[in-house]
């Protein structure tokens, strides 16, 4: 029977959670998988504890590579997997015994299959994200709009991606990215894809280790990385030629609130003088010239438009804490 599912796990010191991540995956009820674990360098017992409990298994690969980063993993487990379709599972989380069998039970050959996420920190449930049961087709306008609206889009796990797309279209995780190469690696997948399956159940167990702290090396690349994202939005929507009003105002009210919450974030973190150079160095990526010729269907006061859309970003850095 030909490999069904690759399962790609990138690790790296995830002594802690590694085993029970591990153990929910060979408990899966089906079993015509390959579990891809990518160990990326790890410093503490990681690589020990796959070595002394999985190394024995057939449908295991582990893979030892010196320290590169989130993306090179999921790109190297990319370059291994053989299954039909590629999952993402990351070392600290784990799955429910019936998870990939829930994705792939469906009747049609969809390009997508996303399902939720139950979302802990320090063993407590903050949340659960939950899809309804849609088929969706993004030849279709209102598919297209309705998929553009949905949660866990910046993320990779809890889906099916099917491999001869990501290998025909020569799709990789961005490792020039420390922030959203996540979200990038699914926008550029959905621009090559059209059947989508939304499935109401929940298996997956997203494990926050700190769901509360942004820092500061965060902030310095967020605005642009969130820009770069923007353009993966806006040519999604230009590509399949979906330009109406409608269309338009999602894209508009994207970047503004991109810009928006940008700056407010980052004037709760520096001082004026750092603030200032921070929107130096990371503005140019704003699309200005469209928030302008779009100003008037963006959704918010008219005047925290004029200061976000018209006011020079230096001037914004002087006066941050009474405008914001």
């Amino acid at each position: 029977m030909p490999m069904e599912i690759s399962i790609i796990v990138p690790v790296y010191n995830s002594e802690k959670y590694i085993k029970r991540c591990i153990d929910s995956i060979i408990k899966q009820t089906y079993q015509n998988f390959e579990l891809i674990i990518i160990n990326d360098g790890s410093t503490d017992n990681s690589l020990k504890i796959i070595n002394d409990n999985y190394s024995k298994y057939k449908n295991i690969k582990i893979i030892n590579q010196t320290n590169s980063g989130v993306s090179k993993s999921r790109n190297k487990g990319i370059e291994i997997a053989k299954g039909k379709y590629i999952c993402f599972v990351d070392s600290d989380d784990y799955i429910d015994s019936n998870l990939i069998y829930n994705l792939l039970n469906q009747n049609n050959d969809y390009d997508w299959i996303l399902s939720g996420i139950y979302d802990y920190y320090e063993n407590r449930l903050i949340k659960q994200i939950k899809y309804k049961d849609n088929s969706l087709n993004l030849n279709d306008i209102n598919d297209f709009i309705i998929f553009h609206s949905q949660p866990l889009l910046t993320s990779p796990v809890a889906k099916l991606y099917k491999r001869d797309i990501i290998i025909k279209k020569q799709l990789k995780f961005n490792v020039d990215l420390s922030f959203g190469e996540d979200r990038d690696f699914n926008y550029r997948y959905a621009q090559h894809i059209d059947k989508i399956k939304l499935i109401s159940s929940i298996g997956y167990y997203y494990e926050q280790n700190n769901p509360f702290s942004l820092s500061k090396q965060l902030y310095s690349y967020k605005l642009k990385n969130d820009c770069l994202y923007w353009n993966l939005l806006k040519d999604s929507f230009y590509k399949r030629d979906y330009i109406n009003k409608e269309c338009e105002k999602i894209i508009a009210n994207e970047l503004f609130n991109i810009v928006n919450d940008a700056i407010r974030l980052a004037t709760k973190t520096y001082t004026n003088e750092s603030l200032r150079e921070y929107l130096k160095n990371n503005t140019t990526y704003i699309d200005r010239g469209y928030l302008k010729r779009n100003f008037n269907i963006i959704d918010a006061p008219i005047w925290l438009k004029i200061i976000i859309i018209y006011f020079p970003y230096n001037i914004i850095g002087f006066f941050h804490s009474k405008l914001l």
